[in-house]
């Protein structure tokens, strides 16, 4: 069965701009001498993404909080750009779930099931799910709590409607993680989005455009990277044959294709550029078509205001494997539906929407 679980975020959003952040005046560390505090986690998790904001050129003046009035189109930098295609998906074919206010959040469509045995928090990042021989389901949740970043491994209960926790994975080689997509009942890749986990090491980097984030191959005998030199990796996943593996690299503009050796090592293939900030990718099983959920104003994101929101904008990649790959602006939005989306799943016709701040959009295509 497909299964589709909706993940409250560890806030409601950050900030709202208050001026750059400048870090301290100190020496910037080498790699392979820094200060790895493991525990000590950013207090204010939005610093450092504000920190890499502040050197991206800046974009016009914040227009008033009239839709009429706001600026309709910028690039990824906040730069004006000519006007995006026009989505192939009809508005009206769309309707919103779990909006989220003071409140809380709203009720899903159908019943609510069960967690036994864990505790997510603060806040579940990215759920994989993988279908293993004997027919169970399990799931891999990305998980930051304020120990340091973990994942879960969870196996769903089909006739109790509830996930039973098996595992909490925790490894020097994940510090960062951001997406995982599960290829064994307890084998998986990972991205980290950053190297540093200290807060100040974090905002340098960034802010200096290391390109020291990275894919981790996970399995219950060995743990290693496979594939490094990124520039913020962020969502990550793998074809229906199993044979191929994507990998988003957000501040890069770029999706890599990855031809997945029978070690668990990665071969690149290629890199497809775009001119929007490439966020979590997920593979539609029947067809193979890449769709990517994308930011097309990234200081509107790392900037949050309520009163001028992030665009959305989902892409889908028809034939990534061919030398004349197809995209289409499947959606575009300027924030008055959905804020800052980050993930497009697509199951037969019907295509689920989520995003960072505000609510998930349910479409029929």
């Amino acid at each position: 069965p497909q299964i589709f679980f909706l993940l409250e975020p560890r806030s409601q959003g950050p900030p709202g701009p208050s001026g750059g952040w400048a870090p301290a005046s100190w020496e910037l560390p080498t790699k392979e001498a820094h200060w790895h505090s493991e525990g000590n986690r950013d207090p204010e998790p939005w610093a450092s993404q504000r920190a890499w904001a502040q050197r991206l050129p800046q974009g016009p003046a914040s227009p008033s909080a009239a839709p009429s009035a706001r600026t309709p189109h910028v690039d990824s930098c906040g730069r004006g750009w000519p006007r995006r295609p026009p989505s192939s998906l009809d508005p009206a074919s769309c309707q919103a779930w779990a909006g989220r206010g003071p409140g809380g959040a709203e009720s899903l469509p159908g019943d609510r099931g069960r967690l036994q045995g864990c505790r997510l928090g603060p806040a579940g990042h990215r759920v994989a799910l993988v279908p293993p021989p004997d027919h169970s389901v399990y799931l891999f949740v990305v998980n930051h709590p304020p120990s340091g970043t973990t994942v879960e491994l969870l196996q769903f209960q089909e006739a109790e409607r509830a996930l039973l926790h098996l595992k909490t994975i925790r490894h020097e080689q994940l510090p960062n993680v951001n997406d995982v997509v599960a290829v064994g009942p307890e084998h998986f890749y990972a991205t980290n989005d950053h190297y540093f986990t200290e807060p100040r090491l974090r905002a340098w980097e960034l802010y200096v455009g290391l390109k020291w984030s990275n894919v981790v191959y996970y399995s219950p005998s060995e743990v290693r990277e496979v594939a490094g030199g990124f520039d913020f990796a962020n969502g990550i996943t793998v074809s229906p044959d199993g044979k191929y593996l994507y990998v988003a690299e957000l501040l890069g503009h770029k999706i890599h294709v990855f031809d997945k050796l029978a070690d668990g090592s990665l071969r690149a293939l290629k890199a497809l550029t775009f001119d929007t900030l490439v966020d979590n990718l997920s593979v539609d099983p029947a067809t193979g078509d890449v769709w990517v959920g994308c930011h097309p104003n990234g200081m509107r994101i790392f900037f949050y205001d309520p009163e001028n929101p992030p665009p959305s904008e989902v892409l889908r990649i028809q034939n990534i494997l061919s030398s004349s790959p197809t995209v289409t602006h499947v959606y575009a939005e300027e924030g008055f539906v959905l804020q800052g989306n980050n993930v497009a799943s697509v199951y037969g016709r019907k295509l689920l929407i989520g995003n960072m701040f505000h609510r998930a959009l349910y479409c029929e295509l």
